[in-house]
């Protein structure tokens, strides 16, 4: 085979291996992403599944001096019961203005990392029931997070 023709070979193989790892799911190369994160979440029985509140993108400042930081981002609400969800759906307002009012104190390193994120979802839930009264939101799920 000619240098030309190997050159080929080789480039048909990986471009073979990258279509098939990523329509089949898998990743390349292998142990990019643990095992962990590639599972899915446990199946609930069907009586356990607990309705989802979905909220529409928020766009805050971040509370940095020197420079002008911007977080994007999206979240889903688990409450307890439907009729929570209705409940929640009608306090929208009040949502948002706690959300917008806890992002944009954040500074910019305070947004970074997984263990940033998940004490901010932790401090979402916190906050929210707060400001409704009650605790009805019992997790709350980024769908959407970028800064900038």
């Amino acid at each position: 085979m000619t240098k030309t023709r190997s050159s080929l070979a080789i480039a048909a193989v990986a471009v073979a291996t990258f279509f098939i790892a990523h329509f089949s799911g898998t990743t390349f190369p292998p142990g990019l992403h643990t095992a962990e994160a590639n599972e899915a979440p446990p199946a609930a029985a069907a009586g356990d599944l607990t309705p989802m509140m979905k909220l529409e993108s928020l766009v805050v400042n971040l509370n940095d001096e020197e420079e002008t930081h911007y977080l994007k981002c999206a979240l889903e609400l688990q409450v307890g019961t439907a009729k929570e969800a209705e409940a929640l759906t009608a306090r929208v307002g009040i949502i948002r203005n706690e959300l917008i009012l806890l992002y944009s104190s954040l500074t910019f390193p305070d947004t970074r990392g997984e263990k940033a994120k998940l004490e901010l979802l932790k401090n979402t839930v916190v906050r929210l029931n707060h400001a409704l009264g009650n605790d009805s939101i019992k997790k709350a799920y980024f769908t959407d997070f970028v800064v900038q």
